[in-house]
């Protein structure tokens, strides 16, 4: 019945895909470099409008094992709290529903936030509800990961990344009225959870991604809409963070949410007005403007050139010339 209904829901609003195109579509190119990474006619294309108060949110691409060449990406749909995919050729559908695997979830939390692919193809997430984070095995049963800081509750686990060598990054990064546990990035490394980043360094942790040879790891900072930059040392923790980006001048709506880096170590970050495109060095190459405030994104396809975007309530996705990670 559910995959009647969004394929209903797709077919509908490929319908509407003709109004809404021509609302806060446009790509801002601020500098040449950005030709090299989006071709002058690439469209975003609207994939569904899952109505008001819908919460998606940390899609990644999953290959199909069964079909080497093809996948699909999965995405947070915390509505419904499942873990639904979506691919070009295929209409939306449930992958995961979180209600059987993470029982006794917390009311009106999240079910999950965040998703990242290990090296060795399971899915691991940011579950919210459960304050954890954790991995779905290949037989569908879950792995706890990291659940307690210093003997106390994570607050809510919100987005995470994994290194060339398995180590995972993540954000905890909502209040803890005990004060507790205070915001702050955690890396999981030989089974261990070690505390890198402390709140007094960056309050609002939230996006976190790095670099294609692993050796930068980014962190949004959502209240002040900054991105800090940090080098990854041998161990896996990390020094010399400052900020790489300021958004804060910009006053349309969004902030520093989910982001990704392409296999050139560009940087793609939802930010004030849509996504916003930022070379290595740190210069802003152009914004892709979209309709909705955005809150991840990833890269996926067979060619690794399709990027997703999920907003609070809308799915899109564009064609890009420089592939994902």
């Amino acid at each position: 019945m559910k995959n009647i209904y969004y394929t209903l829901l797709t077919w509908t609003m490929a319908m509407l895909l003709p109004v809404l195109s021509a609302q806060g579509q446009e790509i801002e190119r601020l500098d040449p470099a950005l030709d090299a990474l989006i071709a002058s006619d690439a469209k975003l294309e609207l994939v569904a409008n899952l109505g008001k108060g819908a919460s998606v949110e940390g899609p990644i691409w999953m290959k199909d094992a069964s079909a080497p060449d093809t996948g699909y990406f999965v995405f947070s749909n915390r509505g419904p709290r499942e873990i639904s995919k979506w691919s070009v050729n295929t209409p939306l559908a449930t992958a995961y529903d979180l209600k059987k695997p993470l029982p006794g979830m917390e009311d009106g939390a999240s079910s999950s936030s965040g998703l990242a692919i290990d090296t060795q193809g399971r899915l691991v997430l940011c579950a919210g509800a459960t304050h954890s984070v954790v991995r779905i095995e290949k037989d569908n049963s879950v792995t706890e990961l990291a659940h307690l800081t210093n003997g106390n509750p994570l607050n809510r686990p919100n987005d995470l990344t994994i290194s060339a060598d398995g180590t995972i990054y993540f954000t905890d990064n909502s209040r803890d009225e005990t004060g507790k546990s205070p915001p702050a990035v955690y890396m999981i490394k030989d089974g261990k959870m070690t505390q890198i980043i402390r709140s007094d360094e960056i309050k609002g942790p939230n996006g976190v991604t790095l670099s294609p040879d692993s050796k930068v790891l980014y962190i949004n900072n959502s209240p002040t809409r900054t991105v800090y930059r940090y080098d990854v040392l041998a161990d896996g923790t990390v020094a010399n963070g400052k900020v790489f980006m300021d958004m804060s001048d910009h006053k349309e709506d969004g902030t520093t949410d989910g982001m990704k880096t392409d296999v050139q170590g560009n940087l793609y970050d939802s930010g004030p007005g849509g996504l916003w495109i930022i070379s290595p060095e740190g210069k802003h190459l152009g914004t892709i403007h979209t309709p909705e405030r955005l809150t991840n994104l990833a890269f996926g396809g067979p060619d690794g050139r399709t990027l997703f975007l999920t907003g609070h309530e809308m799915l899109f996705y564009i064609q890009v010339k420089v592939g994902g990670i």
